[in-house]
Parts: structure tokens; C-alpha cells; sequence
């Protein structure tokens, strides 16, 4: 239900956080449940998912190119 609610997809945010919400209440019972849900479908981060933990990769992948490429001026300006 809540993928079929996806705002992107014509869904509304609403109907998700209610989703989300009634979920959250549920789990409160049965706290192992959920773990186990997670760990069967390889999420790392129950917030994000899947796909939201791909982009995160790839955002610190392009953090780490903007550092290299803003180290190398100012070993450049050493070397001089």
C-alpha cells in the first residue's frame, strides 16, 4: 500500500504517513518482527530502503571526488 501511494506515482503523501504511522503502531508489539522483515530483505536503514541507500553511496562517492579535487590545489600551492 505504501508504494502504490508514492507521490511520484500520483499517490497522496497522506494516505502514506498514515501508512507509515499505523505501521509504527503495530511494530510496537512486535518489535522482533520487524528486524527480521528488514534483515530478510537486506535494508541497512528502515527509513531509506534500498534505493535511498544506493543514493546515499553514491552521494559520499561524490563527496569524496569534490575533497580529493580540492586537496590538490592547495598541496599544489605547497609545492610552490
Amino acid at each position: 500500500m505504501f508504494a502504490k501511494n508514492d507521490v511520484t506515482k500520483g499517490g497522496s503523501f497522506y494516505v502514506q504517513s498514515k501508512i507509515w504511522c499505523a505501521k509504527e503502531e503495530i511494530m510496537k508489539d512486535f518489535p522482533q518482527a520487524e528486524e527480521e522483515f528488514y534483515k530478510k530483505h537486506g535494508i541497512t536503514d528502515p527509513a531509506k530502503g534500498k534505493k535511498a541507500e544506493a543514493a546515499a553511496e553514491d552521494k559520499d562517492a561524490k563527496k569524496e571526488e569534490n575533497k580529493e579535487s580540492t586537496e590538490k590545489p592547495a598541496e599544489e600551492k605547497k609545492a610552490e
